[in-house]
């Protein structure tokens, strides 16, 4: 009846109901008290959630200690004028706080690798509860990342092919028979039934081998990396970076002991022979490799000189896939998957006639039909069917806020703020999450008027969720469907801070603040009459990438120009994409890019300006605005001229020196 020596009888055989009869079976005695164990009924009373999220003396920035409650379950709108104090408020209050709570349930280990930040300067915030913010984020290009993933549709998809997809034979192209695994009926031929994770491009099974699953590759364009080839070849490159000019053209570096050798074996000199002098044997094997082993010796400053045999990998060997950007190369449709990114068993998967890269190219508007029309009873009670229910639901807000036009494969990090925010917005509709707190920095920004509506129909139906829905705003569309109104202000900077109204529409219309004003109908818009006449014309012609209709356009100059039209008319295409990326390049510091920098197809831009700034909504690159703008080194000029500098003997080189303590940060970092 036990273990060991005491064992190795057979006690009892038989149903299972007659071992808990047994007396000496220690089985049974287990089944005997597990079936005594009953749940208890009689729950204390007196537990309730709190009804508010409440704040008490808040400072951050400039805010001054102020105390706020926001109902849960409700539609709050914190508006103001620009610096009064409301990102403050939900950013570097809730959303810190929020941040702080969910770092704090990792372990240590998981810890380390994250950037916690300081705490929230606050004394408290309670009922809080389980928070999710929607912000445009940092714009990080990664080909991986597209609409399909951040919506998470793309995973809903995935299941659905899986689940009941149909699949063609790729032998004799007829109609597969699902059962255990698929069957031909003309052929005889079988194939394994995929799971939804082979309808990632991801996936390394699923990928396209020879693309790794990105559907393009970059080839090689010298030209691009050759820019005045009548110079030494060290003269002759572009780069913006330490690659390749400070690698392979600068002492103790690896690759510059690589490109002697090849050179004593072609015959050039790498700072004296002119590129179009190098015989064309040369130009390819620094271009594209040397096959045969080269004798290097290589040198250090630290260890004594070292003799190896390697092959010459060429330039482009050493590039190999980094270029996404389009530094040196161009980027080209992979010809092995056509650009699909799949290998063709998956491709040969379909939905509604469709494949997953023919689902994830067309627009969305598009994709939300052929969904409908997949829709039947039977898939609806089918196991899938909530997947199915999910994807129209979230198909059904991106159209209505005017993104109908993207397509699944887009690109992340191409869309705008705006776009980025409501593709955001969408992963949370149709979730099922409830009692979540979604703060939400001004979504309307980048939408035209016509979008905006759809929008409050999706915050307010997060709030019959059972979610507690906090928004940055100053949209007065938005203002007027919310269930309460914090009103920052009075001023902006140090005039603001405070709350100068709370309450419903009706409480705060009654105050004398300025947006009670403009909720009056006190305060409108008023438009200038007089209006200046174009000076002279900038003229884009030809212009032809993403949608736009290869169509000559004419801007005027010395005059103040709107660009307008409903989201993916062609905005930024045109102006950021074309004009932008033409008169106003990024200044590449890195090797290669990691984003596109070609402007967009265009035949000509006729009347350029001598000078172009592009401000667009990205705020990489900017530290400060004292150190954006370019004022610190004016300001250490007037402080070193001061008599108290002279006196003391500082100079501006003295006193623009960093702390040594922190770094010039201002404040340390402790474990």
């Amino acid at each position: 009846p036990s273990a060991g020596p005491k064992g190795g009888e057979v006690i009892y055989a038989g149903p299972s109901s007659g071992l808990t009869e047994v007396e000496t079976s220690l089985t049974g005695r287990a089944l005997r008290e597990e079936a005594s164990i009953h749940p208890k009924t009689d729950r204390k009373k007196g537990f309730t959630t709190s009804k508010y999220i409440s704040i008490r003396n808040a400072r951050a920035n400039n805010l001054k200690n102020i105390d706020v409650d926001f109902s849960k379950s409700a539609l709050t709108v914190v508006t103001g004028v620009s610096g009064s104090g409301k990102s403050s408020l939900v950013h570097d209050i809730l959303e810190a706080e929020a941040k702080r709570r969910f770092l704090e349930t990792l372990s240590m280990y998981e810890r380390q690798g994250t950037h916690e930040g300081p705490e929230a300067p606050m004394e408290s915030v309670s009922g809080l509860g389980v928070s999710v913010s929607v912000t445009p984020g940092r714009r990080l290009y990664s080909r991986r990342s597209t609409v399909g993933t951040a919506t998470e549709i793309w995973h809903h998809l995935a299941i659905l092919l899986a689940s009941v997809g149909e699949r063609t034979c790729l032998k004799c192209g007829a109609k597969m028979e699902r059962g255990d695994e698929w069957t031909c009926p003309n052929c005889g031929s079988t194939a394994p039934i995929a799971k939804p994770r082979h309808f990632s491009s991801s996936t390394y099974s699923a990928a396209c081998p020879k693309c790794h699953g990105v559907g393009t590759i970059q080839v090689p364009a010298p030209e691009k990396l050759i820019v005045n080839p009548e110079k030494p070849l060290c003269g002759a490159m572009y780069s913006p970076g330490f690659f390749p000019k400070g690698y392979l053209c600068k002492p103790y570096n690896g690759g510059y002991y690589e490109v002697r050798a090849l050179g004593e074996r072609y015959g050039f000199d790498p700072a004296t022979t002119p590129w179009n002098e190098m015989t064309t044997e040369a130009q390819k094997a620094f271009l594209f490799g040397d096959p045969e082993p080269l004798t290097v010796t290589f040198e250090s400053l630290r260890r004594p000189p070292t003799t190896r045999r390697l092959v010459f990998r060429g330039f482009y060997g050493w590039v190999g896939d980094w270029d996404v950007g389009g530094t040196y190369t161009k980027t080209s449709p992979c010809d092995q998957c056509k650009g699909t990114g799949f290998r063709p068993e998956y491709l040969a998967v379909t939905l509604g006639e469709y494949n997953i890269h023919q689902l994830s190219e067309m627009p969305l508007s598009r994709l939300e039909e052929v969904m409908k029309d997949v829709s039947t009873p039977e898939l609806q009670a089918h196991q899938a069917g909530s997947s199915l229910h999910t994807i129209l639901k979230r198909l059904r807000f991106l159209r209505e806020v005017g993104l109908g036009y993207l397509h699944l494969n887009r690109i992340s990090g191409t869309l705008s703020a705006g776009e980025a925010q409501r593709v955001r917005l969408a992963s949370l509709l149709g979730s099922g999450l409830t009692s979540l707190t979604v703060l939400i920095d001004e979504p309307t920004r980048g939408m035209h008027p016509s979008e905006v509506e759809a929008l409050v129909t999706a915050l307010l139906e997060l709030r019959n969720e059972g979610n507690t829905v906090i928004v940055v705003e100053h949209d007065p569309i938005v203002i007027q469907a919310a269930d309460q109104l914090v009103d920052m202000g009075p001023g902006a900077g140090v005039a603001g801070g405070g709350i100068v109204a709370a309450g419903t529409l009706e409480q705060v219309a009654e105050r004398e603040t300025l947006t009670a004003k403009w909720l009056r109908g006190e305060r409108k818009i008023e438009v200038l009459r007089k209006r200046r006449e174009p000076k002279a014309w900038l003229s884009i012609k030809g212009a032809r990438a993403n949608n736009l209709r290869n169509e000559t356009i004419r801007i005027p100059k010395g005059v103040l120009v709107g660009l307008c039209g409903v989201s993916g008319s062609g905005k930024s295409t045109l102006m950021i994409d074309t004009v932008g990326r033409l008169l106003a390049p990024k200044k590449i510091t890195t090797s290669v890019a990691r984003e596109p920098i070609e402007p967009g197809e265009h035949d000509s831009i006729e009347g350029a300006p001598q000078r172009a700034i592009l401000l667009d909504q990205v705020q990489s690159g900017i530290r400060s605005p004292g150190d954006f703008l370019d004022l610190f080194k004016p300001l250490l000029r007037i402080y070193a001229e001061s008599d108290d500098a002279k006196a003391l003997g500082l100079d501006e080189k003295e006193l623009g020196r960093q702390c040594t303590v922190c770094g010039g940060n201002g404040f340390i970092r402790t474990d």
